[in-house]
């Protein structure tokens, strides 16, 4: 028996419990492996605040898209806190050369953007 679809978009990433929001989906509360440091565990938190505002499908995307964004700058020894445009742009040219379509690259920047504004 198959269970029924529910339309795309419908359900919100989080939602109202008696203690205020709860975290939705079990990916929010999957172990972020090797992140367990105090400040990834701040930033990881900072991260499901900000997602909680968006459906399922788009929070999952930008979720993925600023880890990557932090694994890339933690590899150079950029600090995330301190990550401006200038300092993405080796990252977008690393994702050119990969061959990522320009939405995606568009998609991350966004991303990383609307997390910083947070």
């Amino acid at each position: 028996m198959m269970a029924e679809a529910s339309p795309q978009g419908s359900e919100p990433s989080a939602m109202q419990g008696p203690s205020g929001p709860s975290l939705r989906y079990p990916d929010n509360l999957m172990p972020i492996a090797g992140r367990t440091t105090p400040e990834h565990t701040e930033l990881a938190d900072e991260i499901e605040l900000f997602l909680l505002g968006y459906g399922y499908h788009t929070a999952r995307a930008y979720r993925a898209d600023l880890y990557d964004i932090l694994d890339w700058a933690s590899a150079k020894g950029l600090d995330p806190h301190q990550l401006t445009e200038d300092d993405l742009k080796p990252y977008c040219a690393l994702l050119r050369r990969r061959k990522y379509s320009e939405s995606t690259i568009r998609r991350r920047l966004t991303a990383w953007r609307g997390f910083r504004r947070c």
